[in-house]
């Protein structure tokens, strides 16, 4: 029924109809003696039968009310009050009729039949609202209103010959002069408790709350009103007894207006909340299927369409006003099935399976006959287990399957260069040996050298620019049948399918070359690079694709070391490149595990006798294999890019150790350390020397690092800066193996060099008679002398040696003649064993 904001609604709205009555009860109090003067005597009893008039149409109307409504509502309580009604109804006719001083019908007028007319319609109002509380709501079928009618005139007729019987049956509730009885009292006040008890009944169960029972208690109020004015009065034509009929006017009405609300009112609401609740409904469900960004089309069972909505109509091109009512098919046709009739056939039996049905991938025809990807789902509806119709949702695919073949393409294809990725290229391998398995296939892997150096040189951009160079010009030149795929940053490969012979090989390897032997230009620069390939074979080599590409991988490194540009792959290749990644592997842990070590080689002057400084170099004991050789594993841990952590460790150790010696007494003695090309193009090399000299307390022009000529020309303006910013902090700087690499004289004028160090090579057949080794060294001694450079000779091991040099004023020497590279803890005792040997004339000896 109805909720708690329409209670105080309706109070606020029927204020009126609330306090009226009580206003006129007032008022008749106010005007008793005058207003009497008027009714009293033959007046009265017109102005009971006005009132008694009110009354019966009051009684009659609820009881009419309550059978019309009946059939719609079917309610048992509607029911029960127009039953009780109908003999309200009736009584109060015969109470009327009866009343003292009504003209003679069917009997004389008396109070004993009036008043006991009376006391049994108030008794039975009393329970009937009391039970019409308590009772439950159900529904009733309709036959039950003639019963329930049949019972109260039943009821009435057995009351109007008890009380019209000849003989008086019933004690009399009236004495006239004298007032009611005890009787009639007691029956009023025990109508007046029932309808009390009503009213508590109500409030206890906070029905209140609704309005129907609202009314009832002001109803039930009234009664009760009624009821103390009729045990007060004296004579029937008294103005208590008056004013007790004017209550019970407003009780009746109330109890019509109860009736009028949950039969007319009530249910008008009800429609009307229904009503504005399917228009809110369809504002939403409009709303929804307005911007749900699906299109929905819904059909009747005969393929009909009786709804489209808006982003349908966006997706199929056509207007509403256009397909409604039309077949579907004649409009959109699946371009999955063949003809009109299978897209009929469709529909159908997705209506005789009553399941939903979807469609991942299908096209629909717009209007102008091109077709759309969609994605849709055919759900049939039904009406009373009854399928009427379908609802198909759709979806336009068109952007998701662009997404899809972008995300295919990311997946399957390198980002720089647009070739093929190391996914797909392996997936077209094993896909060839699986659908072909007896052809013969190879896979080439080759690695563009000096691709590591340049970004580090130049930057990723530069590199970048490189390898897309050199993509676009090895495409213009291979076979179009031949996968190309780049599977790691400098890394391609190419799957040749199916191969006759190895020449075959042999012919893309030299186009591979053709396309790097020409200088390539990026930007200003113009670079050089170079690639060795390995190849390998299916089935000669492998039977697997990862197996494949794991011996391509062994055969490319080979041909690296080896500096050819193409080997085949064999099983001694293998053992050797799986020992050089083993050995890899196990460099990651030498450093934690404090497996490396430093020894160093004392620099002497040869003219003093001075051990003036000591070249730090590594060595590496491996717990199984003993000890290894730097020309084994500083080319591995420069290729992985271990040699960054390793030539910091070496640094910072050797730092460490020249600190101790100058502790115990070496005060002038420096330490030479070698920087690898990793480490000179590190980007943070100058703050890492400053730090590690500044945690060592080392003074910094104690500190040489040393640098191939090689290194400083890969990129010259970055060698120049870094350079001059070392010797900013005073670090002496030494150009190593000087001879062995392509520097060019003109640009060493511009490097900030401290000392050249002639390479070994120049040195070993010094005393064997080779002039031509003698002539270099003497045009290096006389360059360094121009520019103000020092000079040091590596590899120095005779006496013979030693003497052409300081022939040619070099006197600075390294080498096995003076120490092997030796132990921290042997290099203070070495270093006055060389010294005090020449004190004792050795020196003199060694510059004859």
């Amino acid at each position: 029924m109805g909720t708690r904001g329409e209670f105080f609604q309706s109070l606020n709205n029927n204020k009126i109809n609330v306090f009226i009555p009580i206003v006129i009860v007032l008022f008749f109090m106010i005007i008793r003696e005058p207003f009497y003067e008027l009714i009293k005597g033959e007046n009265y009893v017109i102005t009971h039968l006005i009132v008694s008039f009110f009354i019966v149409i009051a009684c009659a109307t609820i009881s009419l009310q309550a059978w019309i409504i009946f059939p719609h509502t079917r309610s048992s309580k509607q029911l029960w009050l127009g039953a009780i009604f109908v003999t309200i109804t009736t009584l109060e006719i015969a109470h009327a009729i009866t009343y003292k001083g009504m003209p003679f019908f069917f009997v004389e007028s008396s109070p004993y039949q009036a008043t006991w007319f009376y006391m049994i319609s108030r008794l039975l109002l009393a329970l009937g609202v009391l039970v019409l509380v308590l009772m439950k709501e159900k529904k009733l079928p309709v036959f039950w209103r003639n019963i329930a009618y049949g019972v109260g005139l039943l009821f009435s007729f057995v009351v109007l010959i008890i009380i019209y019987a000849p003989i008086q049956l019933l004690p009399a509730l009236v004495i006239e002069g004298v007032g009611t009885t005890s009787i009639k009292n007691g029956l009023q006040y025990v109508a007046l408790f029932i309808q009390a008890l009503g009213i508590f009944v109500i409030v206890n169960r906070k029905l209140i709350k609704d309005i129907f029972y609202l009314t009832l208690v002001f109803a039930s109020i009234y009664m009760i009103f009624s009821d103390v004015m009729f045990t007060s009065y004296i004579s029937v034509f008294g103005f208590e007894n008056f004013l007790g009929h004017i209550f019970q006017i407003f009780g009746f009405y109330y109890l019509l207006r109860a009736l009028y609300y949950s039969a007319v009112e009530e249910p008008f609401i009800f429609k009307k909340r229904a009503e504005e609740d399917v228009k809110r409904k369809e504002r939403f469900l409009n709303t929804v299927m307005s911007h749900m960004g699906e299109g929905v089309v819904v059909l009747d069972r005969y393929g009909q369409v009786t709804l489209i909505n808006q982003e349908a109509e966006t997706i199929l091109q056509w207007k509403s006003d256009e397909i409604l009512g039309k077949e579907f098919i004649e409009f959109v046709r699946l371009k999955g099935v063949s003809n009109e009739q299978s897209t009929q056939d469709f529909l159908v039996t997705n209506l005789l399976e009553k399941q939903s049905r979807r469609t991942e991938e299908d096209w629909f025809l717009r209007k102008d006959r091109s077709s759309v990807p969609v994605s849709f789902i055919i759900t049939p509806y039904e009406e009373d287990g009854i399928v009427v119709g379908t609802i198909i949702v759709f979806r336009d695919i068109s952007q998701q399957r662009k997404d899809k073949k972008k995300i295919e393409y990311m997946a399957y294809n390198d980002e720089l260069t647009g070739l093929p990725n190391n996914r797909y290229f392996k997936q077209k391998v094993s896909q060839q040996i699986v659908n072909n398995p007896e052809e013969k296939i190879a896979v080439l892997l080759f690695e563009i050298d000096g691709v590591k150096n340049i970004n580090e040189a130049f930057g990723q951009v530069v590199a970048d620019k490189l390898v897309l160079t050199f993509t676009q010009k090895l495409q213009k030149s291979i076979a179009q049948r031949t996968l190309f795929s780049r599977v790691d940053r400098d890394v391609f490969a190419i799957l040749l399918s199916p191969i006759i012979d190895e020449i075959e090989c042999s012919a893309v390897c030299k186009q591979i070359h053709n396309a790097l032997e020409e200088t390539i230009q990026v930007e200003d620069l113009l670079l050089n690079v170079s690639a060795n390939v390995g190849v390998s074979f299916y089935p000669q080599h492998a039977e697997h694709v990862d197996d494949m590409m794991k011996n391509a991988y062994i055969a490319m490194h080979q041909a690296e070391d080896l500096s050819k540009s193409c080997v085949i792959y064999n099983v001694e290749l293998s053992e050797k490149i799986l020992d050089q990644i083993v050995l890899e592997s196990d460099m990651h842990k030498a450093l934690s595990n404090e497996e490396f070590y430093l020894v160093y080689q004392p620099q002497v002057d040869s003219k003093t006798g001075k051990v003036f400084a000591v070249e730090a170099l590594i060595r590496w004991a491996h717990p199984t294999r003993g000890l290894i050789s730097p020309a084994e594993f500083i080319p591995i841990a420069e290729k992985s890019g271990l040699i960054i952590p390793i030539g910091e460790w070496v640094l910072k150790t050797a730092c460490k150790q020249l600190k101790k010696w100058h502790d115990q007494g070496c005060l002038d003695l420096a330490v030479s350390v070698n920087l690898s090309t990793r480490q000179f193009y590190q980007e943070n090399l100058v703050d890492l020397v400053e730090s590690t000299l500044s945690e060592s307390d080392v003074p910094a022009h104690f500190l040489k690092l040393e640098i191939t000529e090689s290194m400083a020309m890969v990129n010259l303006e970055h060698s120049i800066r870094v350079l001059h910013n070392l010797k900013k902090q005073g670090i002496q700087i030494a150009i190593d193996d000087f001879g062995t690499g392509y520097c060019s004289l003109s640009y060493l004028k511009d490097l900030p060099f401290d000392l050249i160090k002639i390479d070994r090579s120049f040195i070993q057949n010094l005393d064997s008679g080779n002039n031509s080794d003698l002539t270099i060294i003497s045009m290096v001694l006389s360059m360094a002398r121009f520019l103000h450079m020092r000079v040091i000779a590596e590899g120095v091991e005779t006496l013979g040696q030693v003497k052409l040099l300081n022939e040619k004023e070099c006197y600075h020497i390294q080498g096995y003649l003076f120490s092997q590279p030796l132990k921290p803890e042997d290099v203070i005792g070495k270093i006055q064993e060389i010294e005090q040997q020449f004190v004792k004339g050795s020196g003199e000896t060694l510059s004859e």
